[in-house]
């Protein structure tokens, strides 16, 4: 047919015939839009929800009326919120640009060229470039259930001044008890500092986190860093804290940022801390939730799982590598961690958001993924 023959064709039809034809193709569009089905993204550990409105209104308040003036240096307010949510003094208590930022800067402050961080591996890959960027070596060393064990790996090195772990650790969700860290301390050399992560400990429940705090306010050369960055869903914040024993105040002062942690966000993290925690707690509760109808549904498979006490789950399928185990999943539509970047390359990770219909998605992908 030419363009003269599809003209007169057109020409043809009624006014009312041309309108239901527009119709009828938008309506195809529409159809074919709605069974489109975007990638589900399960590889970040951060919050996917809008904050709260309080925190909103704190952050903008601050930002209309405390740009122009210099935040309080010491973070007392902030601090003292933070010491009574742990139940710790407030002098044990410091803060810092988030758990990252205090991670680096306790690299800066301890170790120097030649010095060594210790970390179990596979864990949190910034451990390593924040000993890097300190002029430090990183060594990983084997993940141990006994702490007398990982100790002499660290005891056995000379240059040894910190040991970092990850409680509970990504990305396997991994959690250290408090009876297992006081053992730890106290098999470690004096020399080595033992600095325990917990930004993702809020997933680990509330008696962890008690027993934890209190292990670390009264035991010498333990430092504790926490986040409002994973369950708080306030990453960009970048407000995180850290709990030392009673010898600890000049490491926290050494740590503190300089003229302290910005207006807006101090704002944010005190309106958060007085307002929000039903928000958490109903987070956590529905992440646990969830993390456990994956395993259950998928109990009696060939899919695999750690033991996780974080928002995530460390899974493999015998046989097949981690980077076919993701591709086959993104092909189902559900985008995961390859647990070859570091160094685990039989393992995926997966977040928990907490979503009934990101589990489903999550299950029947893992599904798809072991049938093929």
């Amino acid at each position: 047919m030419g363009l003269l023959d599809r003209y007169r064709r057109f020409s043809e039809l009624t006014d009312s015939e041309v309108r239901e034809g527009f119709r009828a193709r938008a309506e195809d569009r529409r159809a074919r839009e709605l069974e489109r089905v975007e990638t589900l993204d399960l590889t970040e550990t951060t919050g996917d929800e809008m904050p709260a409105g309080e925190v909103v209104a704190a952050i903008s308040f601050a930002a209309k009326r405390a740009l122009n003036l210099a935040p309080d240096p010491l973070s007392t307010e902030l601090r003292d919120q933070l010491a009574s949510l742990s139940n710790t003094p407030h002098r044990q208590v410091g803060v810092g640009n988030g758990a990252t930022g205090l991670i680096g800067a306790i690299a800066a402050a301890t170790l120097k060229p030649g010095d060594e961080l210790v970390t179990p591996w596979p864990s949190y890959p910034l451990y390593p470039i924040a000993a890097a960027a300190a002029g430090a070596d990183a060594i990983p060393v084997e993940h141990s259930t006994d702490p007398a064990e990982l100790a002499e790996s660290v005891n056995g090195r000379p240059m040894s001044r910190v040991l970092m772990l990850c409680n509970p650790n990504d990305p396997d969700g991994n959690l250290l008890s408090a009876d297992y860290l006081a053992a730890l301390r106290e098999e470690l050399n004096d020399q080595t500092l033992l600095v325990v992560d917990e930004a993702l400990v809020d997933y680990a429940g509330r008696d962890h986190m008690d027993a934890t705090a209190k292990l670390v306010s009264q035991t010498s050369g333990i430092v504790l860093i926490r986040s409002l960055s994973k369950a708080w869903g306030l990453s960009s914040l970048r407000v995180g804290w850290l709990i030392t024993g009673e010898d600890g105040e000049p490491l926290i002062t050494r740590l503190a940022p300089l003229l302290g942690v910005p207006a807006p966000s101090e704002a944010g993290a005190l309106a958060a801390l007085e307002n929000t925690g039903k928000h958490v707690d109903r987070r956590v509760t529905a992440v646990r939730r969830e993390r456990a109808r994956v395993e259950q549904q998928l109990a009696g498979s060939a899919v695999e799982f750690s033991n996780s006490s974080a928002n995530f789950i460390w899974a493999r399928l015998p046989g097949v590598k981690s980077l076919t185990l993701s591709e086959r999943m993104r092909a189902a539509g559900v985008k995961v961690t390859d647990g070859s970047a570091v160094g685990a390359d039989e393992h995926i990770r997966a977040t928990i958001s907490g979503s009934e219909a990101a589990t489903d998605r999550l299950i029947e992908a893992l599904r798809d993924a072991s049938s093929a």
